[in-house]
């Protein structure tokens, strides 16, 4: 009689123990589900336009005039070769806690990458790179309320159809106000 494969999963202190296809099955739609959902974000963001320095002044003015010093925010960095994410911790404008999502990754991978200033920066460089015929296109959406970059491309000149890297900004939580900034925010009515 020949056996089925079987492997035993631990769920929540539940001892379960099904068959190895089954197990297989649900990682690869779970992979090609996580697969499909970012080439949606990135087909999403590919189709903007390029980014002009005057639209990156505008943005980068809406967030200094905020005077935002203490926040955290999620970033994920996508590469031909990678797709990395961390959780950056700033506190008076300074970066205070990387905390990578796998451990194996060094966070110092994230150092240009550890403040919206540095965002910002990012931006302004590949702009410079693009009038230098470095780069082909620069691309970037930011937050319409602070200003903040939430999404930057930036393509290679030679390799077109390949981003250099995508960077993805995400629930950026300001963690300290101050009193002239709550002051100015408006709040909505009950």
């Amino acid at each position: 009689m020949k056996h089925k494969p079987r492997l035993r999963l631990v769920l929540a202190s539940h001892d379960i123990v099904v068959p190895a296809l089954a197990v297989s099955l649900a990682l690869f739609i779970w992979i090609t589900n996580e697969r499909l959902g970012r080439i949606a974000v990135r087909q999403r963001y590919d189709s903007s336009t390029p980014t002009t320095v005057s639209e990156l002044s505008e943005h980068q003015r809406l967030w200094v005039q905020h005077k935002i010093r203490d926040y955290k925010y999620t970033i994920q960095l996508f590469s031909t070769l990678m797709v990395v994410g961390a959780v950056i911790e700033v506190h008076k404008g300074k970066p205070s806690q990387i905390i990578v999502v796998d451990d194996a990754i060094d966070p110092k991978m994230f150092s240009d990458f550890s403040t919206v200033d540095k965002l910002f920066q990012r931006v302004r460089d590949s702009i410079d790179a693009k009038t230098h015929g470095k780069t082909s296109v620069v691309s970037a959406h930011y937050d319409e309320t602070f200003g903040f970059p939430t999404y930057i491309r930036v393509v290679e000149e030679a390799k077109a159809s390949d981003a250099l890297y995508s960077v993805s900004i995400k629930h950026l939580k300001i963690l300290k106000m101050t009193l002239s900034e709550k002051s100015n925010t408006k709040l909505a009515p009950l």
